[in-house]
């Protein structure tokens, strides 16, 4: 009796033992330092209920960082220099990611007042899982050499780090030339990518130049989407920890190129390559803290709530139920 006693109190003083080393951790990893992006959600949807260029001021004065609300400042019209004048409702922020085929998710993201697309990602061929409509084109300064499909009237482009590079001006200007009537094109500035980077470095603790991190156009395109748009879904985009949990379920990194390059592979290669290259698995993380503080929501696949993926690889039931406890 006296040994079964000695047992009992024992794994009950290492259950509470465990219990604590758990909770410190969880603690320490979940306590981080609130975003730049730190503006309240009803700030948002009263900003965007106007459609004009959004510009509301930081509720954190005391820090360095632009806020996110502004960011469309800082691309100008190739045409008369003028700033983007767009608002939308709601916005579907389409991926180039394989994973968006076999997905039907076309009609759901044309029921959006404003779609979003990455650089030259088509629409012609894949209507049934990416959609018809395209409101705005968020692109590389490089990509200006190709030609997009032909955008609808009204419509939009908006390319990144472009007024830095001059040498690519005469592309721009060209591809405006070529555009439906009423749309536009509008160029980056130097002082917007630099507080863009500067926003990187703070969310990954990547230096992009130090650590030769190259920012990528969904980057952009989130920014962009936050600043113009009172709630955005995501679509095709995986979570930080998608390739890590399923690393047998390799899509192609773009949905529209044949033969493909795998998108786990690409993502795992990009993170750990330290001669440069984008940072796609850091980024997603940023994303994910972003959605706490912002209406956006993520489809196919869904982003499953809770704690940050990048604390736990594939946690067991017994840990999922001890974390949930401590974080209720």
């Amino acid at each position: 009796m006296h040994k079964l006693l000695t047992l009992l109190t024992g794994l009950t003083l290492a259950s509470l033992f465990f219990y604590l080393l758990l909770s410190v951790y969880v603690f320490i990893h979940t306590s981080r330092p609130p975003s730049p992006f730190s503006i309240k959600r009803g700030f948002i949807r009263n900003a965007t209920d106007r459609p004009k260029v959004l510009t509301g001021p930081s509720l954190h004065p005391e820090t360095t960082l632009p806020p996110i609300h502004g960011a469309v400042r800082h691309y100008k019209s190739l045409l008369d220099n003028r700033t983007v004048d767009l608002g939308c409702t709601s916005c579907a922020v389409v991926s180039s990611s394989g994973y968006l085929l076999g997905t039907k998710a076309g009609p759901e993201i044309d029921r959006h007042s404003c779609v979003i697309r990455l650089n030259m990602a088509p629409v012609k061929g894949y209507e049934k899982d990416v959609g018809t409509r395209t409101s705005l084109r968020v692109m590389n300064f490089f990509m200006l050499g190709f030609e997009p499909e032909t955008m609808p009237p009204n419509s939009h482009i908006m390319v990144w780090g472009l007024l830095k590079r001059t040498s690519y001006l005469e592309n721009a200007r060209n591809l405006s030339r070529r555009l439906s009537t009423g749309s536009t094109i509008h160029g980056q500035t130097h002082k917007g990518e630099l507080e863009a980077e500067e926003l990187f470095a703070k969310e990954t603790g990547l230096h992009p130049v130090k650590t030769r991190s190259w920012i990528s156009t969904g980057w952009f395109a989130m920014m962009i989407a936050i600043d113009i748009c009172r709630e955005i879904h995501v679509y095709g985009m995986v979570p930080s920890d998608y390739c890590a949990r399923k690393p047998k379920k390799d899509v192609p990194y773009h949905y529209y190129e044949t033969p493909y390059v795998k998108e786990c592979s690409t993502y795992n290669k990009a993170q750990g390559d330290k001669t440069g290259n984008h940072r796609f698995i850091s980024e997603k993380s940023v994303f994910a803290r972003w959605a706490q503080r912002f209406n956006i929501t993520f489809h196919y696949p869904s982003w499953s709530e809770g704690l940050d993926p990048q604390l736990f690889q594939k946690p067991g039931p017994l840990l999922e139920t001890l974390i949930h406890w401590i974080r209720t």
